[in-house]
C-alpha cells in the first residue's frame, strides 16, 4: 500500500492512477449504463495533491467545476469515516450523485459502501464522500495537516 506520506491506490475500476497526487483514486460507477447521457458523473476521483488540497468530485477525466470541492489541508477538519448501507443512503441523501442531507453535503457515487467526512473550517460546510480505504486516506490527511 505504501507509506502514509505517499499513498496511491488504484481502485478495482479505476483507468488510471496520477503519480502526481499523495493519494489519488478514481472509478467508475456501476450504474454508469444509467447516466449514459451525463458523462460528467462517469467518473468520481478522490486525490490529495502535492499542494496538500483535497479535492473530491465527479468529472469525465478528472474532478471539474462545479461538481467538485477542493479543500486545503489547512482548512479541514476529519470528523470521521465508516460504512454506509444502501438504506442510510437512500434515507439520509436520497441515493447517488450529490445530495445534501442533515446539514451534510454528501458526493455519493456509489449506493453503498465507505466514507470519509470532513468539515471545511473556511466556510463551516461538512462533507462526506465515498472512498475505498477511509483508514489509509484519513490518516494521510491526518499526517499532513500535522506536517
Amino acid at each position: 500500500m505504501g507509506s502514509a506520506q505517499n499513498l496511491i491506490w488504484k481502485h478495482p475500476r479505476s483507468n488510471s492512477i496520477a503519480m502526481t497526487h499523495r493519494y489519488h483514486e478514481r472509478f467508475t460507477p456501476w450504474f454508469i449504463w444509467i447516466t449514459f447521457w451525463l458523462p460528467v458523473f462517469w467518473n468520481f476521483t478522490v486525490q490529495v495533491s502535492e499542494a496538500d488540497v483535497l479535492t473530491f468530485g465527479y468529472g469525465l477525466c478528472g474532478p471539474l467545476w462545479p461538481f467538485k470541492k477542493s479543500i486545503s489541508l489547512s482548512k479541514l477538519e476529519v470528523q470521521k469515516s465508516g460504512f454506509q448501507s444502501a438504506k442510510e443512503n437512500c434515507t439520509m441523501f436520497g441515493g447517488w450523485g450529490i445530495k445534501c442531507g442533515g446539514g451534510i453535503i454528501n458526493y455519493n457515487p456509489e449506493y453503498k459502501g465507505n466514507y470519509l467526512q470532513v468539515k471545511d473550517t473556511g466556510n463551516g460546510r461538512t462533507y462526506r464522500f465515498s472512498c475505498a480505504n477511509p483508514k489509509e486516506l484519513s490518516d494521510l490527511l491526518n499526517s499532513r495537516m500535522q506536517a
